[in-house]
C-alpha cells in the first residue's frame, strides 16, 4: 500500500502511532516473535480477541512505508508493548524482509482497528480452523475462552506445510482438542475440510472460525455453510494471503 493510501486512512479518521522492536524470539526456524514498544497505539488499540492492527514498515524496493495487517498478541498496557508474530517465508516481501532482519530500536508505526471477534454469548464450542499465519488470532480466542468459558469445547486444526511445533508457545484450555495437519504435497484446504466433516457438530451452540491462505479458508467455509449449515452469526472465514503472493 502506497503512502497516498496511507494518506486515504488517515483522512478517514485512522491515526497511525510510533512504535519500536523491543527484541525478536524465534521459536521455530520458521516462527518469529517480535516485542514491540508503542504505548500511544495501546492506549488507542482496543484489545479483544483477534483484534488486528495495520503494521507500517519501511520498503526498501520503493522506498516508502508499506502496511500488513497482523492480529496483535501480548498486549501488556503497563509496559506498554505487544507482540506480533511472524511467520518467515522464502516469497519475498516488505513485512517478511523487516520481520528477518529485525533489531532493536527500528521504529515501525501501528495503526489500531476495531475488528474484533463476534460469537454468541451461548457459545458451546469453538471450531477454530487455519494455518500458522492464524495461529496467534487462534491464540487469543483460546486465552479469552480460558478467562470467559472455561465450560466450551475449543476444537482447532492448523492446515500447514510445517511439521507439527514443539517451541511455540500455546494457551491452554481445560476442552481443548488440537490437531496439526502437515500437507505434505496435498492441496490446501482438503485436509482440513476431511477433518472438519469427521464431527459431530451441533450448529445451536458451534461457532466455526477460519482464517489463513485463501484456498483453506474456502474449504473450511463450504463445511460451515453445506454440512454444518450455521447461521452467518455463528462462523466467520477471512483470507489472510494467497499463496505465491508477496505479503503473507
Amino acid at each position: 500500500m502506497a503512502n497516498w493510501q496511507r494518506g486515504v486512512l488517515r483522512a478517514m479518521g485512522a491515526t497511525a502511532y510510533p512504535a519500536t522492536v523491543v527484541g525478536t524470539e524465534d521459536f521455530e526456524p520458521w516462527y518469529r516473535r517480535i516485542r514491540f514498544a508503542g504505548p500511544e497505539f495501546l492506549g488507542a488499540a482496543d484489545v479483544q480477541p483477534t483484534t488486528w492492527m495495520r503494521l507500517w514498515v519501511p520498503n526498501e524496493a520503493r522506498q516508502d512505508m508499506s502496511q500488513r495487517g497482523y492480529t496483535f498478541i501480548g498486549a501488556d498496557p503497563a509496559a506498554g508493548t505487544f507482540d506480533i508474530d511472524f511467520v518467515l517465508h522464502e516469497t519475498p516481501g516488505p513485512a517478511g524482509d523487516f520481520a528477518k532482519r529485525a533489531r532493536p530500536g527500528d521504529p515501525v508505526e501501528a495503526m489500531p482497528s476495531k475488528n474484533g471477534l463476534k460469537a454468541p454469548a451461548d457459545v458451546g464450542r469453538f471450531i477454530l480452523v487455519g494455518d500458522s499465519t492464524a495461529l496467534p488470532a487462534i491464540m487469543t480466542i483460546v486465552e479469552h475462552a480460558a478467562a470467559h468459558r472455561p465450560d466450551a469445547a475449543i476444537t482447532v486444526l492448523i492446515e500447514d506445510e510445517h511439521p507439527e511445533p514443539s517451541g511455540i508457545p500455546l494457551p491452554a484450555h481445560p476442552n481443548m482438542a488440537w490437531r496439526w495437519l502437515r500437507l505434505d504435497g496435498a492441496e490446501r484446504g482438503t485436509l482440513a475440510a476431511a477433518a472438519l466433516r469427521e464431527l459431530n457438530v451441533s450448529r445451536d451452540r458451534a461457532f466455526a472460525w477460519a482464517a489463513g491462505e485463501r484456498r483453506l479458508v474456502r474449504a473450511a467455509k463450504t463445511v460451515f455453510k453445506d454440512v454444518y449449515r450455521l447461521d452467518r452469526t455463528r462462523q466467520h472465514a477471512q483470507n489472510y494471503w494467497i499463496e505465491g503472493v508477496a505479503g503473507r
